[in-house]
């Protein structure tokens, strides 16, 4: 019938379209499962081939969003284990929490100037009442973040004898000096006066710049005058 044959052929290419459709979509997920990564640090190695940008660096961040939504993998512990073992055996540099594979091109991170073996202070308010000098005892509230700007570290509250030794990294020491009670100074420290080149990572890597924000809560004058 003329209208029937009509509306065969017209029927047709989409049936066949889609079918097509189908089976692309099919072959695609088979492979897909065919070629998931094993082990975690495949998987890792896995999500930093795969950003829009690679191969500059790639955050931790971004590799565990990657995992999540593309693989369904969430478990960080052994994210953060694959991390520290592609850097140990040269798969993987690393700079602040960002990774890129050792054989590629870095990306240029920007970093702080300042003269080197020198803390970089800027008071953010000021405060009230004596000046934090060495043998004080000091409560500070702090946030500690990286060049890329990850936190590495955090509290409400932290004591400490301010500038008698290894009780805290001498950056402290040296750019908390001359603050007074309710004042907010941010630090900006060089490696030399932070970790220097102790391996903390994948959360504070060899030579990195450590940034504080770092706010004073009381102050114990070393003659024992309580000052708030």
């Amino acid at each position: 019938h003329p209208l029937f044959s009509h509306f065969w052929h017209s029927f047709t290419p989409w049936v066949m379209i889609e079918r097509e459709a189908a089976s692309g979509v099919f072959i695609r997920k088979k492979i897909r499962r065919m070629s998931r990564p094993k082990t975690p640090l495949d998987k890792v190695i896995h999500a930093i081939r795969n950003q829009p940008k690679y191969p500059h660096w790639v955050s931790k961040i971004t590799i565990l969003k990657y995992l999540k939504s593309e693989l369904d993998y969430e478990n960080h512990s052994a994210i953060r284990r694959a991390l520290i073992k592609g850097v140990e055996t040269s798969l993987l540099e690393q700079k602040g929490s960002s990774f890129r594979l050792r054989s590629e091109e870095p990306a240029v991170v920007p970093t702080v100037s300042q003269t080197e073996g020198e803390v970089v202070t800027d008071d953010i308010t000021k405060g009230k009442g004596d000046c934090a000098e060495v043998g004080d005892s000091i409560t500070i509230k702090y946030v500690g973040k990286l060049d890329d700007g990850t936190m590495f570290d955090a509290e409400s509250s932290f004591g400490f004898t301010l500038g008698v030794g290894d009780s805290v990294i001498k950056g402290w020491d040296q750019g908390l000096l001359g603050m007074k009670p309710g004042g907010k100074r941010k630090l900006v420290i060089p490696p030399e006066l932070g970790y220097r080149e102790r391996n903390l990572a994948p959360d504070i890597p060899p030579g990195s710049t450590l940034h504080f924000e770092i706010t004073l809560k009381k102050l114990i004058k070393a003659s024992h005058k309580v000052k708030e």
